[in-house]
């Protein structure tokens, strides 16, 4: 399993007020734990993958994973599967692009 590192957040940061609820937003009920950190990983499968392998890995390692670049893989939040993804490259970094959710 990949952990992919954390995008720059693009949302503006919100200061959040303690609020009893009763006068909550209605425009946007998500506002109070939009700025929660969560785990973001991409799973892909390496078949063959021995103990060994694992030892073997450093920097630069290639690892064959025998899956397709245009496959669909799970995208995960906090160990819960979210929605699938596939892999895109834009300009020189690797991204994930959600297909379905």
């Amino acid at each position: 399993m990949f952990n992919v590192k954390p995008v720059e957040n693009k949302r503006p940061a919100t200061e959040i007020q303690p609020n009893s609820g009763a006068n909550a937003p209605a425009e946007n009920p998500w506002a109070v734990v939009s700025l929660l950190p969560c785990v973001l990983s991409a799973e892909i499968e390496a078949r063959c993958f021995t103990v060994g392998d694992l030892l073997d890995l450093g920097v630069g390692s290639v690892i064959n994973s025998h899956h397709s670049k245009a496959g669909p893989i799970p995208l995960w939040v906090n160990g819960v599967k979210l929605c699938w993804a596939e892999f895109d490259v834009i300009g020189n970094r690797l991204g994930v692009r959600v297909t379905e959710p």
